[in-house]
């Protein structure tokens, strides 16, 4: 009998448990041959730069420097290897991470030399391409079915007036019928959790997830990071956790903005109470910024602290448009408001025990009793005209 060529070439990079069970696959297999292996991060790194091989096999819990930082930085020097991921552990949160590298396949441990086989030869059909990111100006202009994309700002003026409430149930109003209009909300602040207890989820992803990929974004890989809450409608969360290494900076923030003006029609940002940090950066990209506060003293002197932080940080005001949540006859009035702050109130949501009960589960049924549905529409309808969205796209 006649032994098959081996036609795919294989660096092995393993850690001790990997590589028992790995390598002895590699090596008694007719069409995978062993070129190179690895036993830690910082060998890896070394030997992928110069090796030949057509596929890495990465061990996702490689010593020192981790499976996917592997792979994210060999990818960016080394675009003719294809890479692939493999772990004992079937944790989705590793399948993510591996995809968000760069991995063109990941394999549960333990494996048999067939289903190896199987899985390399089918990465090795994928022809190897260079990265490219999918928002230049050149192919955004060039871009015409696209629709104006649109990125509404909301902010509290201060915690607790309902603001992720709002963002939450703007997004559903303005959400197309039949999928005539795309929305995403992108939630900032972290280890607070409102858009999760909204619309009642368990977050198993959340923007932080996209921190590894920010240079090399695309349709795939956004939109593996957000929790689809109906056909028509993405919500990007923000980390459960306040950690150093999950927070965005400035200029990651700008990216994904950017990324999401370009891949949805509107985008709505829950940016929180504090005006710090990155928020500069949203209000700059935003067509329109609404600030939400309630009818009271407290509210309306930090909606005039938040006014003045963004005229100092040359902010258009003729953007900025007040919304007035939880009125009732004993608070201040909306003219008076509008009057005080030289701002616009477009929107007025009454004081409504099953209101607020809906409004904060993201259900809109509360918004059909007369007494309640004009104030929303009303809302709806002057951030439509703000923005210039299209008429025939109505409001739920």
């Amino acid at each position: 009998m006649i032994a098959r060529k081996k036609e795919i070439s294989v660096f092995v990079a393993a850690g001790p448990e990997a590589i028992k069970t790995v390598l002895p696959l590699v090596e008694r297999s007719e069409r995978l041959m062993s070129i190179g292996v690895a036993t830690d991060g910082e060998g890896a790194i070394q030997d992928l730069q110069t090796t030949q091989a057509e596929i890495a096999l990465i061990d996702f819990s490689l010593p020192g420097v981790s499976g996917a930082k592997v792979i994210e930085f060999i990818s960016r020097i080394r675009h003719d290897i294809k890479f692939v991921m493999m772990s004992h552990s079937e944790e989705t949160d590793q399948f993510r991470r591996a995809m968000f590298a760069g991995a063109r396949e990941f394999i549960n441990l333990p494996t048999t030399t067939a289903r190896l086989e199987s899985s390399l030869e089918r990465v090795a059909q994928i022809k190897a391409t260079k990265p490219k990111t999918r928002f230049p100006e050149a192919e955004k202009i060039a871009s015409k079915h696209r629709k104006d994309e649109k990125l509404i700002a909301v902010c509290g003026a201060k915690g607790g007036v309902g603001a992720s409430s709002v963002a939450a149930n703007l997004a559903l109003s303005l959400a197309g019928r039949h999928g005539l209009l795309a929305v995403s909300i992108a939630e900032l602040t972290p280890g607070i959790g409102d858009m999760e207890t909204i619309f009642d989820i368990e977050q198993e992803k959340n923007l932080s997830d996209l921190i590894p990929v920010l240079d090399e974004l695309d349709p795939g890989v956004i939109r593996s990071a957000a929790t689809n809450i109906r056909e028509d409608l993405d919500l990007y969360c923000a980390p459960k956790c306040v950690r150093e290494e999950s927070k965005l900076t400035d200029g990651q923030v700008g990216t994904v903005l950017r990324a999401l003006r370009y891949e949805y029609d509107l985008t709505i940002v829950d940016v929180g109470p504090n005006m710090l940090g990155y928020s500069e950066t949203v209000f700059e990209t935003s067509d329109l910024i609404l600030i939400v506060m309630t009818p009271d003293i407290l509210s309306y002197r930090s909606a005039e602290r938040s006014i003045e932080f963004l005229k100092k940080s040359g902010i258009d005001l003729n953007k900025v448009q007040v919304a007035v949540n939880r009125a009732g006859p004993s608070g201040l009035s909306a003219k008076r408001i509008s009057r005080h702050l030289q701002i616009d109130v477009i929107g007025i949501i009454p004081e409504n025990p099953r209101l607020r009960e809906s409004i904060d589960s993201g259900r809109l049924s509360a918004f059909e009793p007369p007494e309640v549905g004009p104030e929303w529409a009303a809302l709806v309808a002057a951030a439509k005209e703000k923005l210039q969205l299209l008429e025939e796209i109505g409001s739920r």
